[in-house]
C-alpha cells in the first residue's frame, strides 16, 4: 500500500515521457513561448496534471533545459575528439559542427527557445546558462586545455579564449538563423569560420 503523499514508482517515468513530448514543442515555437495548455497537449494530459508533475510553467521549462543538456552530454564527450587534430582544423571542425547543428530541431531550437525563455527571467537564465550555454563554453574551454598541454597554444586565460572564439560564431548564428539576417546580408559561414580561426590564432597559436 502506498504511503499517503508519497509518489507512485513510476513518477519519474511519467514525468520524463512527458519532458520528451514538450522539448519539441519548446523548441520549434522558439522565440515564441507555448503556454502551459499548448505543453500540456503536446504531452496529452490536463493543465491540471502537467501542475501536479512540474508545478508551474517555468518548473516544465526548467526540467526541459536540464533534459536537453543531459541529452547533449554524449556529443560533447564526442566533439571532444576533435582535439586529436592540430589545433587549426580541430576549431574549424568544431565550430562548423555547431554551425551545421544549428536548426530549430537541434542546437538552434535549444538556444533560441534558452534565450527567448530566460532573459529578464530570475529562475529560466540561470538554468539556461547552466544547463545548455556554459555546457558548450566548458566544452571548448577543455578542448583549448588540452592544445596547450600539447604546446600547441599558449593561453593565460582559457575562459576569455573560448568566450573570444564562441562570441563571434553565436553572433553570426543569431544573425543569420535566429533572427533572419541571411535575408538582408547573408553571410557565408565557411569563409567566416576560416577567418575567425585565422585570426583568433594570431593571438594565441605557438606555430
Amino acid at each position: 500500500m502506498r504511503t499517503y503523499g508519497a509518489k507512485n514508482a513510476d513518477h519519474e517515468l511519467k514525468r520524463q515521457r512527458m519532458i520528451g513530448l514538450i522539448a519539441p514543442v519548446v523548441m520549434r515555437a522558439a522565440p515564441l513561448r507555448p503556454s502551459l495548455r499548448e505543453m500540456a497537449k503536446a504531452a496529452g494530459v490536463s493543465v491540471n496534471n502537467l501542475r501536479h508533475y512540474f508545478g508551474t510553467r517555468e518548473g516544465v521549462l526548467e526540467a526541459v533545459f536540464e533534459a536537453m543538456g543531459a541529452a547533449g552530454e554524449p556529443y560533447i564527450r564526442r566533439a571532444l575528439g576533435f582535439t586529436d587534430l592540430p589545433v587549426r582544423m580541430g576549431l574549424r571542425s568544431l565550430l562548423l559542427e555547431i554551425i551545421e547543428a544549428w536548426t530549430p530541431e537541434q542546437l538552434g531550437g535549444l538556444h533560441s527557445s534558452g534565450i527567448s525563455e530566460g532573459l529578464g527571467s530570475e529562475s529560466l537564465g540561470p538554468v539556461y546558462i547552466e544547463n545548455l550555454l556554459e555546457p558548450m563554453l566548458a566544452l571548448v574551454e577543455e578542448m583549448l586545455e588540452i592544445w596547450i598541454a600539447r604546446d600547441e597554444l599558449e593561453i593565460a586565460d582559457v575562459r576569455t579564449a573560448a568566450l573570444g572564439l564562441m562570441g563571434p560564431v553565436l553572433m553570426a548564428l543569431l544573425h543569420q538563423r535566429g533572427l533572419g539576417g541571411h535575408g538582408c546580408r547573408e553571410l557565408d559561414f565557411e569563409p567566416f569560420v576560416d577567418e575567425l580561426v585565422e585570426g583568433w590564432l594570431g593571438g594565441y597559436s605557438r606555430a
